[in-house]
């Protein structure tokens, strides 16, 4: 029977996945990765939060205006038009250091044994159901609160104007106790916010 095109690129690729597979003799786990999750492994997931980590602290440098720009003594309209013109970054930063915190754990989580990560982890987004997973030390109960309360930062605040679903509504709701240290939007609070995030990263790799 004549082979298709179609049918002679297809087992050219089997072709090349077999010889791949037959290279990383012995390392059974690599193979599962690669033919089951490509990247779903400590050393993907912390590459990937590394990656994420510094793409937000990046995004941090242009949160804030420099005040070498503003004229020496700003009249309001000028402070104003000022701070109008500063690139409103900080919701996009935080989803994407709380990305990379989200990498780290489940970097973690495999290095504990759960590698490749089960697939009912991978989905999660719970910060603090994800910490209390890796089995972190020293996290208390209200870093538990904070870091779910800071979840939503990945599951919507720092992609859409508004919660997507109902459930996130509720979230935000519930939320309220824990707010971002940053919503005010001052150059101060925001560094609160971020400097709780390093010392949860910096927990998650000891």
């Amino acid at each position: 029977m004549e082979t298709t095109p179609t049918a002679s690129l297809l087992n050219k690729i089997l072709r090349g996945l077999k010889s791949f597979v037959s290279d990383v003799q012995g390392d059974k786990s690599l193979q599962a990765q690669f033919i089951f999750g490509l990247g779903n492994s400590e050393r993907h997931w912390n590459r990937t939060g590394d990656d994420l980590l510094l793409s937000g602290e990046r995004l941090l440098d242009y949160s804030f205006p420099d005040p070498s720009a503003l004229p020496p003594a700003p009249t309001s309209s000028e402070l104003l038009a000022f701070l109008d013109r500063r690139p409103r970054t900080n919701d996009a930063a935080i989803m994407l250091i709380c990305m990379a915190l989200e990498c780290f754990y489940k970097a973690r989580i495999c290095a504990n044994g759960g590698n490749p990560l089960p697939s009912e982890t991978k989905a999660k987004h719970d910060l603090g159901a994800l910490a209390a997973v890796a089995k972190v030390d020293g996290i208390s109960k209200q870093d538990i609160l904070r870091l779910t309360a800071l979840s939503r930062h990945i599951t919507w605040h720092g992609r859409y104007p508004v919660p997507t679903k109902p459930a996130f509504l509720l979230e935000a709701r519930r939320s309220k106790e824990f707010p971002s240290d940053y919503e005010a939007a001052t150059a101060e609070n925001l560094r609160k916010t971020v400097d709780f995030l390093h010392d949860q990263i910096a927990r998650c790799k000891e």
